[in-house]
Formats: C-alpha cells, structure tokens, sequence
C-alpha cells in the first residue's frame, strides 16, 4: 500500500465568500473523455458531448477538481484542451491516489475538505471505495458521440448547491442506484404536483371572501407557485450566458494578442539576425521593440491570471 505524495491534496479553503460550500471530484477516463489507440493514428482522445459545458456551469456552484489516475505529464496535455478557461482550478494525478492490492483508490479525506460537501464522480468504483457515500457512480463513456448523461446531471447538482444541503450523503443516498437524472425529475416533479395541490386547496378557501359590494375579489396568484430552486436555476442560467460569452470573447482576444506577440518576437528575431549581419536596425530601434513586446506580455499574463480566478456566488 502507498499513500498519496501529500498529505494535503489540496490548499486550505478560501475565505469568505471566495470560496464555493461545496466540492465537486470528477474523473478524467471514460467520464470526461475517452482514448482509443490504433497503429494508424496511435493514441486519440474523444471529449464527451457537454463536458465543456458540464464544467463551465457547474464552476457557479462548485468547487471543481478533475482527479484521475493519469500521470500528470499525459494528463495537463489532455486537461489544456477540455478546460482551457480552468474551470477546474484544481487537477489531481496518479500521484495523488492511494495504491492499494493493487488498485489506485482516490482517498478524500486527503483532499483537506469537510467531507460533508463531496461529491465525487466516478466511471471505476474502485476509484471511491473508501467513501462510496460520497460516490456518483457514472456508466463509462466509451465514446458514444449522443450521449446525455454527463448534461443531465445538472439540475440535480444543480439543486443541492441551491438548497444549501447539510450534507450531500443524504441525497446521494436517497439516489443511489438509480438512473439519477431520471429518478430525480421525477422527484421534482412529484414536489410540483404536491405543491400544485396544495395552492388550489388554498384557493378554493378563498373564494367567496372578496368585497361582494364592489364586485372584487381578494387578490389571488393567477397559477400555482414553483419551487424556489426552480426560480434560482433560471436565475443562473440566464447569469451563464451573459458571463460565459464575456470570457469567451476575452479569450478570443487574448488569442489575437498572443498571435500579434508571437509574430512581434519573430519579427524581432528577423531585426537581430539583421542587425548582426547587415548592421541594422539600430539599436535604439531593437529595444523599443523589445519593451513593446514586453508590455504585451505582461497585460497577457495579467488576464489570464484574472480568467483564472474562482468566482464566488
């Protein structure tokens, strides 16, 4: 048996409101993606539909950490691509698993969280056994290009960040081995036809009891009131899109500064050869040139370390 290279796999929460209540673990193989390997293309990775997405929206509610067997040499290469604007700020390897009868399990009571606020999404049970009750058990993805489930998860995650769970094992338990997103609309649901019912009870008791003498009837709701998560998950939805397209945008225009850099640096490489063979451009010329692409990177380094920074609720 080894244990992971640290005893803390993660830094001390934040403070305040920077930090999210609740911490979401997801894996890297067959749940987020899936690699295939053939002696004409050697190795592929496929991203599975929504993941991108699955971990952009989440990133309002959770804190997100993509935990995987994978080395971290493989695995940053793969991680670059599926989550470029690092909704997962945090990324744990193989080096960070216990190794027991030979079998990499992810401890997290390594991860320095209440395990209370946990949830880890797992395609290999192996992965959870020492904390099943934290476990969302995910069928392996093994690249099926319409595959939902990782989307429909959501509303689910969704609710129990909202309504501030005081502890995920509850839920997860009420849940477990069922098809979640399924058995969990239904819930839903069941809770709005209940409430449905409950609202023309109260309806029907008001009737009769408006001003008779000036035709008018006490003021009634026109339809039956919705769960509070429901008015939330609208709210937040619609915070998505604006905020999502904001840093699309940024990114977009992070990309066109860096091009420019990178065509700046070969230019200035081209002016150097110039200057040692052909006596020119001046010196004076070369480090204006240089300063320029110094600023340049410097305000890219800055908004990229601002990109990167977890947002608070």
């Amino acid at each position: 048996m080894s244990e992971p290279i640290w005893d803390k796999l993660l830094p001390d929460p934040l403070p305040a409101p920077y930090q999210q209540p609740y911490t979401l673990v997801i894996n890297l193989d067959n749940t987020l993606i899936h690699s295939t390997w053939d002696k004409e293309h050697g190795w592929r990775v496929a991203k599975r539909p929504g993941a991108e997405y699955f971990l952009a929206y989440l990133f309002q509610h959770y804190e997100i950490v993509i935990f995987t067997t994978q080395g971290a040499e493989t695995a940053l290469r793969i991680l670059e691509k599926l989550d470029p604007y690092q909704y997962a700020p945090y990324r744990l390897f193989k080096e960070s698993t216990r190794y027991i009868d030979g079998k990499h399990v992810k401890d997290l009571s390594h991860l320095n969280r209440d395990l209370s606020k946990v949830i880890i999404m797992d395609s290999n049970p192996d992965a959870y056994a020492l904390q099943p009750e934290n476990s969302i058990a995910m069928k392996p993805w093994t690249g099926d290009p319409n595959d939902t489930e990782l989307v429909a998860m959501i509303p689910f995650l969704e609710t129990l960040a909202l309504t501030e769970v005081e502890d995920v094992r509850a839920p997860l338990s009420k849940f477990r081995g069922t098809n979640i997103p399924v058995a969990f609309a239904k819930w839903e649901d069941d809770l709005k036809e209940q409430m449905r019912l409950q609202w023309e009870e109260e309806q029907k008791g008001k009737k009769g009891k408006g001003l008779s003498m000036f035709r008018m009837s006490s003021q009634q709701q026109e339809q039956a009131p919705v769960p509070l998560f429901e008015m939330q998950r609208q709210q937040f939805q619609e915070h998505f899109k604006r905020t999502h397209k904001a840093v699309e945008e940024e990114a977009a225009a992070n990309l066109k500064k860096q091009k420019e850099l990178e065509a700046k640096l070969k230019e200035m490489k081209v002016s150097v050869w110039d200057f040692m063979t052909k006596g020119g451009p001046d010196p004076a010329t070369l480090a204006a040139m240089m300063d320029e692409i110094s600023e340049a990177e410097e305000a890219t380094v800055t908004e990229s370390t601002t990109e990167a920074l977890p947002a608070s609720k």
